[in-house]
């Protein structure tokens, strides 16, 4: 259950729309599906872990952890990719920014609660897996 909460949420538009993801130019569509690609291997691997171990009824070795988080951290870059790729197209983009992260830095106060959610992803996807700082 531990690991299994920090599993990335299933996509919802991705899947609904990737037949039209051509509409969106020539660096999104590789963008988008470079990004989902890893988060997909991310998910299953989250995923087959947390469901091996609960099956022996032990908890996930931290070297497994450290494997999973790697995983997770190769997202950033493509993520931030498609991130920057995606926010040219949306008007107002900076404003939907701002609300989707503003929440959570009310309820958790950290180093990076000033910073936009683009500059964190960037600042987390230049530093090597394992370092949170």
């Amino acid at each position: 259950m531990r690991l299994r909460k920090f599993a990335p949420a299933l996509p919802i538009i991705y899947p609904a729309t990737a037949s039209q993801i051509a509409v969106l130019g020539s660096e999104a569509p590789q963008a988008l599906i470079s990004f989902y690609a890893r988060l997909a291997a991310c998910q299953k691997d989250m995923e087959d872990v947390a469901n091996y171990y609960e099956r022996l009824g032990k908890q996930v070795p931290s070297e497994k952890v450290a494997f999973l988080a790697s995983r997770l951290h190769r997202t950033l870059a493509p993520g931030l990719k498609a991130f920057e790729t995606l926010s040219g197209m949306v008007d107002g983009a900076e404003k939907i920014e701002g609300a989707a992260i503003s929440e959570l830095d009310q309820l958790f106060k950290h180093d990076r609660s000033e910073q936009t959610l683009r500059e964190r992803i960037a600042h987390y996807a230049a530093k090597p897996a394992g370092d949170r700082h």
